[in-house]
């Protein structure tokens, strides 16, 4: 019997970003990839997958910084990514995709996508704007689309959006000189800014999750003392940001179970393993799916709705991807 099925995207560029301490030949996953934009889907049963399939959504050597893949208020597959300069937002239905140019945009970096349950489309997106330098946007279609400006950092490249249960946006992304962690939101009324961690990496990766009672999750990659690049859990409590370190590692991946509690996959940047950490509500567990032997792997995370974690990561061993979930008797690649 099929249980869940499983979708992850890819968006392969060639105008990646050199991250700090990382080799040409390791800069970004998605400079590798032969700028594709994929969608990957598979179904399992309880103990193997059933099949994979595999389709290109849109195929451009200009396309850059996809967004997380998300569905739509009716179930659709959305994403959002820069094509030739343009922002585009892209959904299927049926078996077509259809692709609404949204904005011009100069010198794109990141966007990320989010729907309200009305299925109107949120996107953030970052961008260097010549003679005013990085800038980071939303956009919400209402009918027509509205733009806000955020911020101006010094330099961004990663952010994410979410919806809180009353649909208002909530942006996350770093600012590079001061390696301050932010939060944008917007209620009623004006956009308030505020600062979550003030020792996040310049160029991390967020991911983000709010709760049914609109507590708000955090990862991202930081530098908490402990030397080198460590991977960082925010959340909100009484209102107030608290924040703690996870492991020492990179490269982070953050989902969910269906009691809020966060799973996070990384690189160990110890051992060089592929790990996944998960928190029960009480404290953190750490476990090895894959040892990869290379200090940069990325890495994407699932749990089902029996709490298995499955796992899609970049195996330098093999130079492609290798899926993976946890069974009753270990891991099974």
């Amino acid at each position: 019997m099929i249980i869940q099925g499983f979708v992850t995207t890819i968006i392969c560029a060639g105008k990646g970003r050199k991250r700090k301490g990382e080799s040409m030949s390791h800069y970004r996953f998605d400079v590798r990839m032969n700028a594709v934009l994929l969608i990957a889907g598979c179904l399992w049963c309880s103990v193997c997958i059933a099949q994979w399939s595999v389709e290109t959504v849109y195929e451009d050597r200009e396309i850059v910084g996809c967004s997380r893949l998300v569905y739509d208020g009716l179930g659709r597959p959305s994403v959002s990514f820069f094509r030739d300069g343009t922002l585009v937002l892209a959904v299927k239905s049926g078996d077509d995709w259809s692709f609404e140019e949204v904005v011009n945009v100069d010198q794109p970096r990141e966007t990320d996508l989010a729907f309200t349950d009305s299925h109107r489309p949120w996107i953030a997106f970052s961008c260097n704007e010549p003679g005013t330098g990085d800038q980071v946007y939303a956009m919400v279609k209402d009918p027509d689309w509205l733009t806000y400006h955020l911020a101006s950092p010094s330099e961004n490249y990663n952010l994410a959006i979410q919806l809180d249960s009353g649909d208002h946006p909530h942006v996350f992304f770093s600012e590079f000189e001061d390696r301050d962690l932010l939060h944008v939101h917007k209620s009623s009324g004006d956009w308030e800014t505020e600062i979550v961690d003030t020792q996040s990496d310049e160029s991390t990766q967020v991911f983000a999750f709010i709760t049914p009672g609109d507590d708000i999750r955090l990862c991202y990659e930081g530098y908490p003392g402990q030397g080198g690049m460590n991977v960082k859990f925010a959340q909100t409590v009484a209102g107030s940001w608290a924040s703690e370190f996870v492991l020492s590692g990179r490269s982070v991946f953050m989902s969910r179970d269906s009691e809020m509690n966060p799973w996070i996959s990384a690189l160990d940047r110890n051992t060089l393993e592929i790990t996944l950490t998960r928190h029960d509500g009480y404290e953190w567990t750490t476990e090895t799916v894959h040892i990869n032997g290379d200090e940069t792997s990325f890495s994407s995370l699932m749990p089902d709705a029996f709490h298995r974690p499955h796992v899609i990561f970049e195996n330098l061993n093999v130079n492609g991807l290798t899926y993976a979930f946890r069974s009753e008797s270990g891991w099974v690649y």
